[in-house]
């Protein structure tokens, strides 16, 4: 049996990304297909990697309803708004989900790939398997990947009219 998952990064890269990575992220995130010679991204040269087949292409392709979530996958690679762009020249955005296998062997070393060129400081996203109330967050500092796993212990408050969802009184 297969586990699932979805997840979701958003953040922007360096002004110091090489423009290979650059070109790369916009490849990867193309809505109309072209041409490209470069490699695939680090962590996924070696894993199920065949000339004839290389599935890393598409890897950032889907953008129809998810498979193992709620929504919609997206990616979307794009220049950061212009009073943003005191530290960061480009923003990416991922919505997906995964096997387990990819998830594990390439997303998970995707994760810690983005992080180098990652501007971003702090949360960027979740991950969720299928079977799990509460999503991990995904956290960036400093070029590493940190994780967070929320308890189920949580206890989740509704929304009052007036409150916060915070306020114990208003359940």
């Amino acid at each position: 049996m297969s586990f699932h998952y979805e997840f979701m990064l958003a953040f922007d890269l360096k002004p110091s990304t090489p423009p290979e990575i650059i070109a790369l992220l916009q490849y990867l995130t193309r809505t109309e297909d072209y041409a490209y010679d470069g490699p695939p991204p680090e962590p996924v040269i070696g894993y199920a990697h065949d000339d004839n087949d290389p599935w890393w292409r598409q890897m950032l392709q889907n953008r129809g309803g998810l498979w193992y979530g709620a929504g919609s996958a997206i990616s979307v690679f794009d220049v950061v708004p212009a009073w943003r762009r005191d530290n960061a020249e480009y923003t990416l955005t991922i919505r997906s989900d995964a096997l387990d296998d990819d998830f594990y062997q390439v997303w998970l070393s995707m994760f810690v790939w983005f992080a180098q060129y990652s501007a971003t400081e702090g949360w960027v996203g979740y991950y969720r398997e299928e079977a799990n109330t509460q999503p991990t967050l995904i956290y960036f500092r400093e070029g590493q990947v940190y994780y967070y796993d929320i308890p189920d212990t949580v206890p989740m408050q509704p929304m009052s009219e007036g409150g916060d969802g915070n306020d114990p009184a208003a359940i």
